[in-house]
């Protein structure tokens, strides 16, 4: 009994006061895997629904068949089948095909539901090989523009060209080939004809000079080529007369001119008389005074007579 008085009469203690914390912890919102995924399916549908009401057909025709085909800008396309499902707009398409040159250029794409673009590729220059036979550095044109001399190997675009071959000693070679191009070599064989003619030319006595026009061409007898045309030739050897003649020569043809006969050259007579002032007549033909010289032909018999004027 005395206990529990002694336990009321005890003295309390003060405590500090505490006012109660109020604050409302904020609560974690964390998605699940499986919202997440209906989230971003629901997402991507309304954007694909979106897209194909307000996406046009594009169909892009392109001759060749090319190696691969880019619509550059826009948002997004996707082909389906040979179109392509794309939104109106400007883009930029970008083609290869090998053999072509790359093709690249501005296209609008407009509000109709269908829309095709047709576009052809230009072809890559083509290499020709120009060969001449018999013989080689003969003179190449190509469209009248000269390209070097055979053998040749030269870029040139595609499509038909003309073709010459021309050397001043053989015929003018031309021909047409349809370069193809895209990169690929194509060979042309000119078979030239000789533009000279054979001239064979002997003469007696022999070891005559032989002049054609201003050049010294050779000793007879000889062969020698001409070209075609018209030409003087000359046989000259001392103690002889010039022999000349006129000759038209055509391309492939063979001249003979055999056993020319060279005439001896005119002799010279020298007449002096003392005193000087003599008239001078051979076979009765007055020729002048003394000293005189007198040009005859050889092998001939003469009488010449010299007189004073007296007389």
């Amino acid at each position: 009994m005395n206990e529990q008085n002694n336990d009321v009469n005890s003295e309390l203690e003060a405590v500090n006061f505490k006012k109660a914390d109020r604050t409302i912890k904020k609560r974690n919102w964390i998605l699940k895997p499986l919202s997440l995924c209906l989230i971003f399916l629901f997402t991507l549908l309304c954007s694909v629904t979106l897209f194909t009401l307000q996406a046009r057909g594009l169909k892009i025709a392109v001759t060749p068949e090319p190696d691969s085909l880019e619509i550059l800008g826009g948002f997004f396309t996707y082909q389906l089948g040979e179109r392509f499902l794309i939104l109106p707009g400007d883009y930029r398409i970008r083609v290869k095909a090998e053999g072509y040159k790359d093709l690249e250029m501005a296209i609008t794409v407009g509000a109709e539901p269908n829309q095709t673009i047709e576009l052809e590729m230009a072809k890559l220059p083509g290499f020709l090989i120009a060969n001449s036979a018999p013989t080689a550095d003969i003179d190449v044109f190509i469209d009248e523009v000269y390209q070097g001399k055979t053998p040749l190997r030269t870029k040139i675009e595609p499509g038909l060209h003309d073709i010459f071959f021309q050397n001043e000693r053989y015929l003018t070679y031309s021909t047409k080939i349809q370069i193809e191009g895209r990169n690929l070599e194509q060979t042309v064989t000119a078979n030239l004809s000789p533009a000279w003619a054979e001239l064979n030319i002997s003469s007696n006595p022999s070891s005559a000079e032989i002049v054609v026009g201003e050049e010294k061409v050779g000793i007879t007898p000889t062969k020698i080529e001409l070209l075609q045309g018209d030409h003087t030739v000359k046989l000259s050897k001392a103690g002889f007369k010039v022999w000349q003649s006129d000759i038209t020569v055509s391309a492939g043809s063979v001249i003979n001119l055999d056993s020319i006969n060279l005439l001896k050259a005119d002799g010279q007579l020298s007449i002096v008389t003392d005193p000087a002032g003599a008239n001078i007549t051979i076979d009765a033909k007055y020729q002048g005074q003394s000293p005189f010289v007198a040009t005859l032909e050889p092998c001939l018999l003469y009488t010449s007579d010299a007189a004073d004027e007296e007389d």
